[in-house]
């Protein structure tokens, strides 16, 4: 029988202090007893940078006891030459190269869908 994920999820951001730059971030579930996984953790460029992590419940009805989620954002002044680059799909040609797979599970996806990479570097 396949799971369904439920719709429940929580998400939490680490924002950093002003005049410095996210250069890494992190996320960590408290409780659910393994029925909330961890959904997504990516950064977010903007005036602030934020690292956000997000947990969902993981069998429907959902997990009836407490559970939070933690995120965690690396922060410091920006080196010189420092920039950022945000690719859909799996082409970034650059000086640094990021590979990634990406597959549907066996009870597969009737949407449309594409893996995203991040890369943070300096």
């Amino acid at each position: 029988m396949p799971r369904r994920r439920h719709k429940l999820g929580r998400t939490w951001q680490a924002a950093c202090p002003a005049g410095s730059l996210l250069i890494a971030g992190g996320g960590r579930l408290n409780g659910g007893d393994g029925q909330v996984l961890m959904d997504t953790m990516v950064p977010v460029f903007g005036a602030t940078d934020v690292y956000s992590v997000t947990g969902r419940e993981d069998d429907a009805p959902g997990f009836a006891g407490n559970w939070s989620i933690t995120a965690t954002a690396l922060c410091a002044q920006p080196p010189a030459g420092w920039e950022h680059a945000e690719m859909t799909g799996v082409d970034l040609i650059s000086d640094t190269q990021v590979r990634m797979t990406a597959a549907e599970d066996e009870d597969g996806f009737a949407g449309n869908w594409a893996p995203r990479a991040y890369a943070i570097c300096a």
